[in-house]
């Protein structure tokens, strides 16, 4: 069962397109490779691209890939003018001979792209926006050359490019002052490779003038991408997979948002450098400055081929081997409960590495180990249908040839079943496990009045019901529900980390605690985000110490969460004591009370609003809360003019003596919890 790895048709015509803007002595060559790939792909009789540059002596240059390209030549040879402008008023004005009547226009700045679709094609429209991209962005390099870089082929004249080489902080200070021109981005980083570790000390913008650290390889953006040896990027680092406990608070510090990762390699074919940019907000790099970035790299970074291991195994004993691992495998199956023994077993047996993802890519284990070893060569890859599902891919990287025909033919499916029989174990035991703990965290949040028999479940379940701690964390899903698979991944982190179980309710998530926890909130947001890429908040530091104390900490966790999904708060990690206010109104032991608080206050304010379909509640406690009428005026999207009206209408139906500091203070205490209630507390 030998698969091969495949790549998409827009991967493919992207990876011509990005060697096009890196290689430029071969720029052509990749362009017209990029060119035949649409036409193929894209069903077009031909396709032409006339790009306009300086670095052309007769300043612009046409590719044309497509049959008749010796009729066409001559065709357009005699069209072509100094500019895009003119060379487009030539083709409108000309008559265009047989085979080329039909074809689309489509220009940009510095380039005009010719098409002649096929009788009965089909026009893929993101296709065509994707070569038309790349096109531009090429352009954009070549236009950029001349004012970056010293010479065409190099970026830096040769004493500095020998400081870069060396590592020199001269040398490196000139790449990511380049850089930071280059791409206009708010900070530029150097991370220092090694095979264990990526190191920052070297920046240009950050603002705090000791910004760095330290990265294991395989771990965080720069890490991952110095092990895989490729281009990472990351649109908002606050929300992404890739955040690592050590690191990620450095970088949070420096509000960056969103990283662009690019990898060196020496003269080994081993990563020695990551080049970052970043910035404070979320704003990816555009597609022409990666391209530019790609063009710098390239010309820095010297490459050798690695060599590839050859042996496969010491022992001559052949049989015997091979009879011993299979009994391996089997055990494996009979008692496993992760997929991680698999992976283990398989890559000593192979000599390489081993992952198992689900079906969006994800790895179903936790694992501290770096991956060493993907990059000696491509990758093997199995998909794991079971029962018509999806269960996602099983990839090998081994310089040992697949199938191992001679010695175990049917190695691959002897694997892939006994990942099928630890999946239906798993998941049969998670589930019936999962319901019970569901069914118990649902009705405590619904304040079950039988109170005994909650109790006496929690027990069950192992819960710490009468002393604790309990953390609650929400993902801003588009689904009101996890999947299985997410919830065994989230729990599988959870168990990892924290040694604790997950009590789900929808797209929440409550974990309970009988002693302090070893990682941190933040360290466990982190890793949940591996497997939901989607804002989360989490909430931590609701002790308690009475099962009627529990019941009252998760209503309010639950309140709380609400609130701030519900405001967008930018800091997804929240301590339980920093509600302050808020923690006091979430009380359902008094929460009722205080509303009843308010509604009495305001009460005169409310039945006029009622009655006259007015704001004048709202208006007021906003004013009262922020202080500015200026502020509210922005919030409710009306003149200051309208506010000042609304209070003093508002203050003459209260009738109160505010000069008097004790109503002052009860009326504002009342619009705040007016607003509580209604959910339009936001913040200052």
């Amino acid at each position: 069962m030998k698969q091969k790895t495949t790549m998409k048709a827009d991967q493919l015509l992207m990876r011509d397109l990005e060697n096009a803007a890196k290689h430029f002595e071969k720029r052509s060559y990749f362009l017209y490779r990029a060119l035949h790939k649409y036409i193929t792909f894209n069903e077009l009789y031909a396709i032409a691209f006339i790009r306009f540059s300086p670095v052309f002596s007769q300043g612009s240059h046409f590719i044309y890939a497509g049959s008749e390209s010796d009729s066409f030549n001559k065709w357009i040879s005699s069209l072509l003018g100094e500019t895009v402008e003119e060379t487009l008023i030539n083709l409108t004005n000309s008559t265009w001979i047989s085979p080329f009547e039909n074809g689309k226009i489509a220009s940009y700045e510095e380039g005009i792209i010719i098409s002649w679709p096929l009788a009965n094609g089909v026009k893929n429209e993101e296709f065509e926006q994707l070569l038309i991209s790349g096109l531009r962005a090429i352009s954009y390099v070549e236009m950029k050359e001349h004012d970056y870089f010293y010479e065409i082929g190099t970026p830096f004249e040769p004493d500095i490019a020998q400081s870069i080489q060396e590592k020199d902080q001269d040398g490196l200070v000139e790449l990511l002052s380049l850089t930071k021109s280059m791409t206009k981005s708010d900070i530029t980083f150097w991370g220092e490779a090694d095979s264990r570790q990526v190191e920052v000390d070297m920046h240009i913008g950050s603002r705090n003038s000791d910004f760095g650290f330290l990265l294991p390889l395989g771990e965080g953006i720069g890490g991952l991408a110095a092990a895989k040896q490729t281009v990472l990027q990351v649109p908002d680092y606050q929300n992404c997979a890739y955040r690592y406990e050590n690191v990620s608070g450095t970088v949070d510090d420096e509000k960056i948002r969103t990283v662009f990762a690019l990898p060196l390699k020496d003269n080994d074919s081993n990563t020695s450098g990551i080049l970052y940019v970043g910035n404070r907000t979320v704003n990816p790099l555009p597609l022409h400055k990666k391209f530019l970035l790609l063009r710098l790299g390239n010309q820095l970074e010297p490459i050798v081929k690695r060599n590839e291991v050859k042996q496969f195994f010491t022992t001559m004993e052949k049989d015997n081997f091979f009879k011993q691992e299979k009994s391996s495998l089997r055990e494996i199956g009979q008692s496993a409960r992760s997929f991680t023994e698999v992976e283990r077993w398989l890559a000593k047996l192979l000599q390489g590495d081993v992952l198992i993802v689900d079906a969006e890519g994800k790895p179903y284990q936790i694992s501290e180990t770096t991956k060493a070893k993907r990059e000696v060569r491509e990758a093997y890859s199995y998909p794991l249908t079971y029962n018509e599902r999806n269960l996602g891919t099983l990839y090998i990287w081994t310089n040992i040839k697949l199938p191992l025909e001679r010695h175990w033919p049917d190695l691959i499916d002897d694997v892939m079943h006994t990942i099928f029989i630890i999946n239906e174990r798993n998941e049969r035991y998670y589930h019936l496990a999962e319901l019970e703990r569901s069914q118990w965290i649902y009705n405590m949040l619904q304040q079950a009045n039988d109170r005994k028999a909650q109790y006496e479940k929690g027990v069950k379940l192992r819960v710490p019901v009468d002393e604790g701690e309990v953390w609650a964390f929400h993902l801003n899903k588009t689904s009101e529900f996890l999947s299985l698979e997410e919830k065994i991944a989230l729990e599988e982190i959870s168990l990892h980390y924290l040694r604790q179980p997950i009590y789900y309710n929808g797209t929440s998530g409550y974990i309970f605690f009988d002693r302090a926890a070893k990682c941190s909130a933040e360290h466990f947001r982190n890793k949940l985000l591996t497997v939901n890429a989607v804002e989360t908040w989490l909430i931590h530091g609701a002790t308690y110490r009475s099962f009627e104390e529990l019941q009252i900490a998760l209503s309010q966790v639950d309140t709380l969460l609400k609130n701030a999904l519900y405001n967008q708060t930018s800091d997804y990690v929240l301590s339980f004591d920093q509600f302050g206010l808020d923690n006091l109104l979430s009380n359902p032991r008094v929460a009722d009370e205080l509303q009843s608080f308010a509604q009495n206050m305001l009460q005169t304010v409310i039945a006029y609003d009622e009655k006259n379909d007015s704001d004048l509640t709202k208006t007021l406690a906003l004013s009262l809360i922020y202080k500015s009428p200026t502020k509210v005026a922005k919030k409710l999207f009306i003149h200051p003019n309208t506010v000042h009206y609304r209070v003093n209408r508002a203050k003459q139906l209260l009738k109160l003596d505010l000069d008097d500091v004790h109503q002052e203070i009860a009326l504002t205490f009342a619009s705040y919890t007016w607003l509580f209630e209604q959910g339009l507390i936001n913040e200052a």
